[in-house]
């Protein structure tokens, strides 16, 4: 879920919900909409850089895929696209519209590369590359085990690679496609979007049921906490085990100065103090909320996990 630099537009697109639409909130007059892209994907993710455009991955069948590059003022609009497919990788549109988004993907090509792999766009050029993930071998369980979502580490020839069920990130060479290193995370296996904060020097992400704040020089945590508290013990093979379950999104509020998330299994979204990660804020929800964004003054906007079902409200502070 992702919002326009003013707060005034949140769209979304949640794939078993959702599949090739856009949906889209009016925050002015809490009108939802959803915008049919009719692209032949069978999902959809967003993607953002605080500009007044954003990006669609338009996942397929594994033999094509797709970057459009749309605004917040018209959505539907096509204004850049980027496909790979069997003639090779190409790319429509102008390098002022391109710079505005994220320029790394990963790319669902399993039918056409074997597996994942990295696209690359030069937006200067009107070029791009894939780039298999010449770590992603034989160690990994590929039937569960793939890669989900990057971030670009500005200022170097590098990226961040979450992989679906591993409690590790995995640090990308974008000049050879080699494994620089794994980044350690508390939590559980599994990582959701990454997002830089502190100019730079802060990485944030939720692992599994923790959320994780790294320091970008050295890549330990700095502080983590628990941030999905699970429904009470369970009983496997006659032995009581603490329960584990997932959270959601999460996003920013500039002004407060925390961090939201998501809590689908406990009905609420909960803020946390950014410095010192102690929780200050909730709003229950009722719903199992999933995908969270955060306007202007207290509010929040949510859609919940099964149904995409919007919840809007102000967060109670502790």
């Amino acid at each position: 879920m992702i919002a326009d630099p003013e707060r005034t537009v949140v769209l979304s697109s949640m794939g078993h919900v959702d599949g090739d639409v856009i949906w889209c909130l009016d925050v002015a007059t809490n009108r939802e909409r959803t915008i049919p892209l009719d692209s032949g994907a069978r999902w959809l993710s967003i993607h953002s850089s605080d500009t007044d455009c954003f990006s669609v991955a338009h996942h397929g069948d594994g033999t094509r895929f797709e970057i459009s590059v749309r605004s917040f003022d018209d959505p539907g609009n096509v204004l850049g696209l980027a496909t790979v497919d069997g003639e090779g990788p190409r790319v429509s549109g102008d390098a002022d519209t391109w710079a505005k988004v994220p320029l790394l993907y990963v790319a669902s090509l399993h039918r056409l590369q074997g597996q994942a792999a990295l696209l690359k766009i030069d937006h200067t050029r009107l070029q791009a590359e894939v780039q298999p993930f010449a770590w992603f071998d034989k160690s990994f369980d590929r039937g569960y085990e793939t890669p989900t979502s990057m971030l670009e580490l500005p200022g170097t020839a590098s990226a961040l690679v979450a992989v679906a069920r591993r409690p590790e990130l995995i640090l990308h060479d974008l000049r050879d496609g080699t494994r620089l290193r794994s980044v350690a995370l508390d939590g559980g296996r599994g990582a959701g979007p990454m997002c830089l904060r502190a100019s730079g020097r802060e990485l944030w992400v939720v692992a599994y049921d923790t959320l994780n704040v790294l320091e970008v020089s050295t890549w330990r945590v700095l502080r983590s906490v628990r941030v999905e508290p699970g429904r009470g013990p369970v009983r496997i093979s006659g032995v009581e085990l603490p329960s584990r379950t997932f959270a959601g999104g999460l996003a920013f509020h500039a002004a407060k100065n925390s961090c939201v998330v998501a809590r689908p299994h406990g009905g609420c979204v909960a803020a946390f103090d950014c410095d010192t990660l102690e929780q200050k804020g909730e709003l229950k929800i009722g719903d199992k909320p999933l995908e969270v964004a955060c306007l202007n003054g207290n509010e929040v906007v949510t859609r919940d996990w099964k149904t995409g079902r919007f919840a809007r409200g102000s967060l109670e502070e502790r």
